[in-house]
């Protein structure tokens, strides 16, 4: 049987309700983190993580439990036809979660059929004919690709992101690399 990790969301709920303030006030004074705080400024990182943190606790409680929750999500993960809406889903339930960071959120937690449509899979892929560039364009080549090879989406999505970025930090190393030099290789060929 799996173990699940859980949230805390019934205590994050019961200590905070709805009022995303209070959360916001209590991470200044106990966390005092060295970045900025504006409770007034909308986009400012902990007004969306104090809001995205409550909502995540909201969204999550609906499910009962951790095994209810992974039940849902694997019925979603396991349809070609709705398994984009899932991401569509958090995104609409949880401030500060789009698209891509939701779909970074299910593949971080093993669903291994999401891939996230980051700066360096969406450019590389948008270069060489395979997307238009947008987040769901790029999440459904990210599929495509991996369904024609045989691989997962998230495999698809990390060998793409290290073309990219070069960073193999599993490893804690990094190599020169270039998305530019990959498309001047690219087009030399196409």
């Amino acid at each position: 049987m799996k173990s699940y990790v859980t949230f805390p969301q019934k205590k994050v709920i019961d200590t905070y309700g709805g009022d995303w303030k209070l959360l916001f006030r209590t991470i200044k004074k106990k966390v005092k983190p060295s970045s900025r705080m504006e409770i007034d400024t909308p986009q400012n990182y902990w007004v969306v993580f104090s809001k995205g943190a409550l909502e995540s606790a909201i969204f999550l409680s609906s499910f009962g439990s951790a095994k209810a929750f992974a039940t849902e999500i694997t019925v979603f993960s396991e349809s070609k036809l709705f398994m984009a809406g899932l991401p569509k889903v958090l995104a609409l339930e949880i401030h500060g979660y789009g698209f891509p960071l939701a779909c970074d959120f299910l593949k971080e937690c093993g669903w291994t059929q999401y891939a996230k449509a980051d700066v360096h899979t969406k450019k590389i892929l948008e270069h060489v004919g395979f997307s238009d560039g947008s987040d769901y364009n790029t999440f459904k080549a990210i599929q495509s690709i991996a369904h024609h090879i045989k691989e997962t989406p998230y495999a698809v999505d990390k060998h793409i992101w290290l073309i990219g970025s070069g960073n193999l930090y599993n490893r804690h190393e990094t190599f020169p690399t270039s998305r530019e030099e990959f498309f001047l290789f690219f087009d030399r060929y196409r």
